[in-house]
């Protein structure tokens, strides 16, 4: 429903978007399955492929998303937020 503004709130002033999106349904047949789509909120940027410009720190974050909500794999999650977080404070 907000997925057209929340771009504004998530980016650095002149910077690239830094958070990553879920879309998440319940599966009723199985109820424990938790199927989702996960992507940077700008989407995959198919105007710059192939430039060399973008940055994929966000789609880590957004497979971390995937690893913790669809898996249930927290402490997975928590190694990629780790390693991108790292990767960040190298200065990319």
């Amino acid at each position: 429903m907000f997925g057209d503004i929340s771009p504004r709130g998530s980016c650095w002033p002149d910077r690239w978007v830094v958070l990553p999106s879920a879309s998440l349904g319940d599966d009723t047949a199985a109820p424990r399955v938790r199927r989702g789509l996960y992507e940077p909120i700008h989407g995959s940027a198919p105007d710059i492929a192939g430039r060399g410009i973008a940055n994929p720190i966000v789609r880590f974050l957004s497979v971390a998303l995937m690893l913790r909500h669809s898996f249930g794999l927290e402490q997975e999650a928590r190694a990629v937020e780790q390693a991108v977080l790292r990767q960040l404070r190298r200065g990319l």
